[in-house]
């Protein structure tokens, strides 16, 4: 639905094509919590918050799946507990706008 309004969901896209992959090689018929855990760290070298982004992922297509084939075992949230922390934003001084500002010729302050 949210690519029929214009959404790509590149990244999201992308993992769930690898997910679908990595089960098929696997013969799995249908999802686990034990097969998405695989997938997010599959070399045992992922930085935590892309095995949690690829936990994530296999876990919204197991909940889709899970009202399709009742064997499907949904990985419960928070399970990989990392997520994302932005950096905060740094907030400009008036000294460093002005002096940016002379420098570059940008503003005329």
């Amino acid at each position: 639905m949210r690519r029929a309004f214009g959404h790509e969901l590149r990244l999201a896209g992308h993992l769930l094509k690898q997910f679908v992959v990595f089960a098929d090689r696997a013969g799995a018929p249908y999802v686990t919590t034990d097969l998405a855990l695989a997938v997010g760290d599959p070399a045992g070298r992922a930085q935590p918050a892309e095995w949690a982004r690829r936990l994530g992922i296999a876990r919204r297509f197991a909940e889709y799946c899970s009202a399709l084939d009742p064997r499907t075992t949904v990985p419960p949230p928070g399970l990989l507990p990392h997520r994302y922390r932005r950096p905060p934003p740094y907030i400009y001084r008036d000294e460093e706008i002005t002096r940016y500002s002379r420098r570059h010729g940008d503003c005329p302050l």
